[in-house]
């Protein structure tokens, strides 16, 4: 009777410790399956961040290029002599136009260049 006991107790402490492996096992496996997830969603952002970079870029180099033509236009009207002052006025509006878009671009490439980074360093 007091075998039958004992191994009865012992068979559930068996049970239990297993029971408490199991659990642990599950729960490893969560851990690791929220951090492959994580990972996944950071090279995600990663690779959205380098492809916005670029598209920044792109659009940064388009401006500068923009801005370089009507810096030319600009100072060959200055030249001739039969350019109007409304015509420099607006040629002028137009620069500083697309000056603002140089430097908005600028601060996107910046932006996208600090997530690259941010998301580099995981």
């Amino acid at each position: 009777m007091k075998e039958a006991k004992q191994a009865e107790k012992e068979e559930r402490r068996i049970l239990a410790q297993e029971k408490a492996e199991m659990k642990q096992a599950k729960k490893m496996e969560k851990q690791a399956a929220a951090a492959e997830k994580e990972e996944q969603k950071r090279v995600k952002s990663l690779d959205k961040a380098i492809k916005n970079h670029d598209k920044a870029l792109n659009k940064k180099q388009k401006a500068e290029i923009k801005l370089a033509k009507q810096n030319l236009k600009y100072e060959k009207a200055l030249q001739k002599s039969k350019t109007s002052g409304v015509q420099l006025s607006k040629m002028e509006l137009a620069i500083k136009k697309t000056e603002i878009l140089v430097q908005q671009a600028d601060v996107e490439v910046n932006k996208y260049q600090r997530e690259i980074d941010r998301l580099s360093r995981n």
